[in-house]
């Protein structure tokens, strides 16, 4: 297990395009069940996303 500090987050490009909705199903999310009656808009956001080193919250491995 690994905690973050900090995240560096640098956008790029940013538009409404064409979209498609495809969900899936999730034994603790059924959100896949949902009816949906329309998709109203979408925005496609492209960026950077840089996380720096984090620290060992808890070792799985070590005895």
């Amino acid at each position: 297990m690994n905690a973050q500090t900090q995240a560096f987050l640098i956008p790029g490009a940013a538009g409404q395009l064409e979209c498609a909705l495809d969900l899936h199903s999730h034994a603790l999310a059924p959100i896949a069940d949902l009816p949906v009656l329309e998709v109203i808009s979408a925005v496609h956001i492209l960026s950077d996303l840089t996380l720096p080193l984090g620290t060992v919250a808890y070792d799985y491995l070590a005895k």
